[in-house]
């Protein structure tokens, strides 16, 4: 019984973490492209500003992955964050106008994502190092279907 409720507590401690890596999906490919990239760049180069995003965080999620066997998860995570934040903070703070920041600005969202919502799953896996694979199933499944309700 005991057991079972502490690893209940520790299933609703990760609910913070799925509902940004939830909502950071959401913003990246819904008011991230039709609100910052797509009025400047417009439908025909949308793709190629969502192919630096991509492409950037592939690369960064390899590199945060490096930086984890070496430094641990608390580096990768407090630098990804950091870029993740700046990285939305820029539109607020200048007008993004021009192709090369809007490509930039795609980049930059992309590192600070591929560092920061890749250990997220390893996270996910060091928090139960009973069922790695259960519980990556239980908590993205589980609250994917409830995003929804979170979100509003």
């Amino acid at each position: 019984m005991g057991t079972s409720f502490l690893n209940a507590c520790r299933w609703f401690l990760l609910a913070p973490i799925v509902a940004a890596n939830g909502l950071d999906g959401a913003f990246i490919f819904g008011d991230l492209s039709s609100q910052i990239l797509q009025p400047v760049v417009g439908d025909d180069h949308i793709g190629t500003a969502m192919s630096v995003f991509g492409s950037t965080n592939a690369v960064a999620s390899l590199v945060a992955g490096r930086l984890s066997d070496h430094y641990g998860r608390t580096v990768p995570l407090s630098v990804g964050t950091i870029v993740f934040a700046g990285a939305l903070a820029v539109p607020l703070a200048i007008n993004v106008d021009t192709h090369a920041a809007v490509y930039v600005l795609a980049a930059v969202v992309g590192v600070g994502n591929g560092l920061m919502f890749t250990l997220v799953y390893a996270s996910v896996s060091a928090s139960f190092p009973d069922c790695p694979s259960s519980a990556y199933v239980l908590v993205f499944g589980r609250l994917a279907g409830h995003s929804p309700m979170i979100a509003f």
